[in-house]
């Protein structure tokens, strides 16, 4: 399981639950590369598939090739990445440049994902849940020929539960996160 800093705004709960989602895709997946970006606070699922502005436009989805998201450094609150040794099976703190960086919108259209990586998982997720009650999860990933994405958001009732799935089923999801639990609780 990759290490996820806990910061003083976030709801160790949430945490978590990001961290066993992170850890049982990348335990599927087995990619080369890793890349975990928290964002300052929720963000909704408008952000999967977005990949940037054209001028008279509204906004910009890509199909299947992902781009990476077209966040504002300064809503970046923490960045890590991370690398495989050559078996797959432990992952080392990696140097990268910033995920996201200052930059015309229509130069994110073509920040296609596996670009930065012909094998990865990109995580973003949601900063601030110790004082909110909603909290997201967005995760790309590239592997081979194929590209993947989904976004999921959470609301706090009295522990954190699924307000929306995109991209992906309910089931496969709740799948993901019972399996991510029992990952997070060894």
């Amino acid at each position: 399981m990759l290490p996820i800093a806990h910061f003083q705004d976030d709801d160790e709960r949430f945490l978590a639950l990001v961290s066993g989602i992170a850890s049982t895709t990348i335990n599927d997946l087995r990619p080369t590369d890793v890349f975990i970006t928290r964002i300052d606070h929720w963000f909704d699922h408008k952000w999967l598939g977005f990949s940037g502005k054209m001028l008279g436009s509204f906004g910009v989805h890509k199909g299947k090739r992902l781009t990476i998201p077209p966040f504002m450094p300064r809503r970046v609150a923490s960045q890590h990445s991370y690398t495989s040794d050559a078996s797959a099976t432990a992952y080392h703190v990696a140097s990268a440049p910033p995920l996201h960086r200052h930059q015309q919108s229509r130069e994110n259209l073509t920040r296609f994902i596996d670009r930065v990586s012909p094998s990865a998982v990109f995580v973003w997720f949601s900063g601030g849940t110790a004082n909110t009650d909603h909290g997201s999860v967005m995760v790309y990933s590239s592997h081979i020929e194929s590209q993947n994405g989904w976004y999921a958001s959470f609301r706090r009732v009295d522990d954190w539960r699924l307000h929306k799935a995109q991209g992906l089923s309910t089931a496969e999801l709740m799948n993901l996160i019972e399996r991510g639990a029992k990952t997070h609780a060894c």
